[in-house]
């Protein structure tokens, strides 16, 4: 089996276990809970130049990676540290093609699931509809900056992203 079906099928598993458990935790705690592990992953790739996790000899495997970032994907909608943090491993070309892929299977997983939950709702496409535009802009001008920066450069700029999307999810969960 490859590597993308195994992730697939990771996020499939965790995605439905996260959706279960959404209604379970208080919202407050489950934003805290990831925000924080975001945060920790942005400062250890900062300082470590990898998204190794934690730091030490134990590293946190793809597969892992693939349902952390399910279930966290199931139950707030942010899952994108985990499968980072699940292809540490990798060159920033082969590390980019695997995340869109995962990501694209991800997306489709969300969608069923959240269909069947109740989760998706109008509102949501609509508002998903009206993002498009930017994610296609942000995909073309991160795909010209892709080939202008050295490994060195991308983890940096990567744990940056990490930071401000830990960040968000604990300013939320505070206000």
């Amino acid at each position: 089996m490859s590597l993308l079906a195994k992730l697939g099928l990771c996020i499939a598993a965790g995605t439905a276990a996260g959706a279960l458990l959404a209604g379970v935790l208080a919202r407050e705690v489950l934003l805290l809970l990831i925000g924080v592990t975001v945060v920790l992953l942005a400062v250890q790739l900062a300082f470590s130049g990898t998204t190794a996790v934690p730091t030490g000899r134990w590293q946190l495997p793809s597969w892992l990676g693939g349902v952390l970032a399910g279930i966290s994907g199931g139950l707030v909608g942010i899952s994108g540290p985990f499968m980072v943090a699940g292809t540490r491993n990798y060159e920033k070309s082969s590390m980019r093609r695997l995340l869109v892929a995962v990501f694209l299977l991800e997306g489709l997983v969300k969608l069923v699931v959240y269909g069947v939950n109740g989760i998706l709702t109008r509102q949501s496409l609509e508002l998903g509809a009206v993002a498009f535009p930017a994610i296609v802009v942000g995909l073309v001008v991160g795909a010209w900056l892709h080939n202008r920066v050295s490994q060195d450069l991308f983890l940096r700029i990567l744990a940056g992203i990490l930071l401000i999307a830990g960040l968000e999810p604990i300013i939320t969960a505070l206000h």
